[in-house]
């Protein structure tokens, strides 16, 4: 499982994003919530890894070099991470490619 999944946020996240999604796993899956048990331990580590290393820019730019090797970009989205429809002339949605659940990588 990458960063980007376990923090369930697309390769394109906003730093308002990941503070955000941080917040609420961490208060979710916090040890003296969930109870002191090496479960919830290493759901909480898990976490707490994948936001010290996607929050900081040069560790996220290595972390995102070491998935690019050892992966390929998703066919759907061409490795956005997400897929964009268009909606008359200056309209543009998006939402996280399904297959790839947004890091726009594969294997």
């Amino acid at each position: 499982m990458t960063h980007y999944e376990a923090l369930g946020l697309p390769r394109t996240f906003t730093a308002e994003q990941l503070r955000a999604k941080w917040r609420s796993l961490s208060s979710k899956m916090h040890p003296d919530r969930l109870g002191n048990t090496p479960e919830a331990n290493a759901a909480f580590a898990e976490i707490t890894a994948a936001y010290a290393v996607l929050s900081t820019t040069a560790r996220r730019k290595v972390y995102d070099a070491s998935i690019d090797m050892l992966s390929k970009p998703c066919t759907v989205c061409n490795g956005e991470g997400q897929v964009w429809k268009q909606k008359g002339f200056t309209n543009r949605t998006s939402r996280i490619c399904n297959k790839c659940k947004g890091s726009g990588r594969i294997g």
